[in-house]
């Protein structure tokens, strides 16, 4: 999900407050409340091909979990085949896993939270665990890692089938198992014991690497999916502020975003690769020249 940030006059807006913390003018830290008014788009993005399967508008306070079985359902409706998805922390949700996993046959990928008891025992099955370390590869980009992988854990009560959810306060219920990466070292940072990042799994672990570097192209939805559309495609900028017209113009942009990727030729998806800023930079004249008066300035326009 990427939120559209409009003023509180857009048509069936929503509003979404969030709470930060300044400090005052005599450096005590203040809590403040702030209110933000917009919209969310909501996709599912092939990172192969870099087009979107299926496509969501909802109010901005919307939350996200509840919206994954239906992009889902229209990706496949819409022909894409699909067998694993990598899947954002706010999507984590129980019953919705458990169902992509065993009703879709689709294999996922999602970071744990913190205070989830499936963290916690992870955390603790090192000496269990299947252990791998990825030396610094300057080359490739690659920093330091070491991470282990662990099977089997059946202490998530949210991840079982809905018709089970009635056996959960009995002695000898079980929810069905996950597999876990933890990753204890990353780059020059070695994680103290409580705080390492944990990934949730239905794909084998015995080769945690493996997991770790695909859950690293979850990124391209935000550098070459959201930030390609917000900034070189304008996806922010709609032509009224009405939600029928906000809609038109995401979808419309979406389209135009899809039938780029979609259709290219050799030249186009060796430029695509750089992404449009890029492009934009390398091929063209992007500065400016702005005179007032006697003086002026060059700029660059992005």
């Amino acid at each position: 999900g990427t939120n559209l940030e409009t003023t509180k006059l857009y048509e069936c807006c929503g509003k979404k407050t969030i709470r930060h913390k300044k400090r005052d003018k005599k450096g005590k830290s203040v809590e403040i409340e702030e209110h933000i008014y917009g919209f969310k788009v909501i996709y599912l993005y092939d990172y192969q091909s870099r087009i979107p399967l299926s496509v969501k508008i909802v109010q901005i306070q919307e939350h996200e979990n509840q919206f994954l079985l239906e992009l889902i359902t229209q990706a496949k409706q819409n022909g894409a085949e699909i067998d694993k998805v990598l899947i954002d922390k706010g999507f984590i949700d129980g019953e919705n896993l458990w169902r992509i996993k065993n009703e879709y046959g689709i294999d996922f990928v999602i970071p744990a939270k913190s205070n989830m008891h499936i963290t916690e025992l992870a955390r603790n099955s090192g000496e269990m665990g299947i252990w791998q370390e990825r030396e610094e590869n300057k080359k490739k980009k690659q920093p330091h890692l070491k991470l282990y992988g662990i099977s089997g854990l059946r202490i998530w009560d949210e991840y079982i089938s809905p018709e089970n959810t009635i056996h959960k306060n009995s002695k000898t219920f079980l929810p069905d198992g996950l597999n876990a990466i933890v990753i204890t070292e990353w780059k020059n940072i070695k994680f103290n014991h409580g705080n390492e990042p944990v990934l949730l799994t239905t794909l084998p672990v015995d080769k945690p690497l493996e997991i770790d570097e695909l859950y690293d192209l979850r990124s391209l939805i935000e550098n070459t999916g959201n930030r390609e559309l917000k900034q070189a495609w304008n996806l922010k900028n709609s032509p009224q502020k009405t939600e029928n017209a906000l809609k038109a113009h995401v979808f419309m942009t979406m389209i135009g975003f899809t039938l780029c990727h979609a259709f290219r030729i050799v030249t186009g998806d060796d430029l695509e690769k750089h992404g449009d800023r890029i492009f934009r930079r390398n091929a063209l004249c992007t500065k400016v020249i702005i005179f007032t008066g006697k003086y002026y300035g060059i700029f660059e326009l992005e």
